[in-house]
């Protein structure tokens, strides 16, 4: 997604899952379920933060990827400048790359018939 003119990606990594783990749910997996739980303030910051930590994998990971990329991950101040709706965006497809979830369409095939098949008609 576009923010703040560049491209913004994220990526579940190992490192993203420590860091969710220890920063957001007090060092306890079981609790990760959680962290967005509770008062408006508190679920925005953990939220703005669980953005951040999701795109500073994707940016560490392209470092590795590609040496000559210049990181450039969205920040959690910088999450929270963003308008309501470009926020909800962001920590949907952060959630999405959590959950290893990706938007697919599901298409039906096309039904071939012969051609010039005629279709008789009973009478």
């Amino acid at each position: 997604m576009q923010i703040h003119g560049r491209e913004i990606k994220f990526l579940r990594n190992v490192g993203a899952n420590i860091r969710v783990i220890e920063e957001l749910a007090g060092g306890d997996a079981k609790k990760v379920n959680q962290i967005f739980d509770g008062k408006y303030s508190k679920s925005q910051l953990a939220s703005a933060k669980f953005i951040a930590i999701m795109s500073e994998a994707y940016e560490d990971t392209a470092k590795f990827t590609d040496p000559t990329h210049t990181p450039n991950p969205l920040t959690k101040d910088e999450a929270l400048t963003l308008t309501d709706e470009e926020f909800e965006r962001a920590f949907s497809e952060a959630i999405q790359a959590w959950k290893g979830e990706t938007p697919t369409v599901e298409t039906e095939p096309v039904k071939k018939t012969k051609k010039g098949a005629a279709v008789k008609k009973s009478s």
